[in-house]
């Protein structure tokens, strides 16, 4: 994953993909949010994305991380 984006940096095809993976995914969280967070569906979403690229490069570059701490964001992000 940390090769594609950084590739996608300097390719404006590869960016393109990324960039509607990226909004898909976005997407696709937007929908799953709580009925009582709706109004915020957009910003959660994009949080949540952002940290489960953040997991995935850190995971790719150390291999031992914890997902306790991260679950436990993502779930703050949701409930508000």
């Amino acid at each position: 994953m940390a090769q594609i984006y950084a590739e996608a940096a300097v390719s404006p095809q590869l960016s393109a993909v990324v960039r509607q993976q990226l909004d898909s995914t976005r997407a696709a969280v937007a929908e799953l949010v709580p009925e009582h967070r709706r109004q915020h569906a957009g910003q959660i979403a994009e949080g949540f994305v952002a940290l489960c690229i953040s997991y995935n490069l850190q995971l790719a570059v150390r291999g031992d991380l914890d997902p306790a701490p991260f679950t436990a964001a993502l779930m703050a992000i949701i409930n508000g």
